[in-house]
């Protein structure tokens, strides 16, 4: 399936939720396969978002946090990261059912941020 970097990201947060979970051993398998997908692709939007940052902003002295020395230096860095975010990702993402999550404590959020993804039986 194909995703926008930003949803890529949220499928990454919500994976966080769910994987130290006791699960049977197939979907355990597959959400772990799709966090290094996601994981993966995270980690190159972080690397491309440090270098806008570099480039728009100044960091503190233990790069904790970042200004823009201008409104102008701002926009551009959010117009670049917004392109970003909404660039394509080819993910490969099993057949997952509600029923494959019977039993186990998950929260709501988990469930919004995979929205489309679990079939209900």
């Amino acid at each position: 399936m194909e995703f926008s970097i930003e949803k890529v990201l949220e499928l990454d947060v919500a994976l966080n939720m769910v994987l130290d979970k006791d699960m049977p051993v197939k979907l355990s398998y597959w959400l772990g396969k799709l966090k290094e997908t996601t994981t993966n692709i995270n980690k190159r939007f972080n690397e491309e978002n440090k270098k806008l940052l570099d480039k728009y902003a100044e960091a503190d002295e233990k790069n904790m946090s970042f200004s823009f020395a201008t409104t102008e230096d701002r926009q551009a860095y959010d117009n670049e990261i917004n392109d970003l975010k909404v660039q394509k990702e080819e993910v490969k993402v099993p057949e997952l059912k509600l029923a494959d999550f019977e039993g186990m404590e998950i929260k709501p959020a988990f469930f919004t941020l995979m929205s489309g993804l679990i079939k209900e039986d």
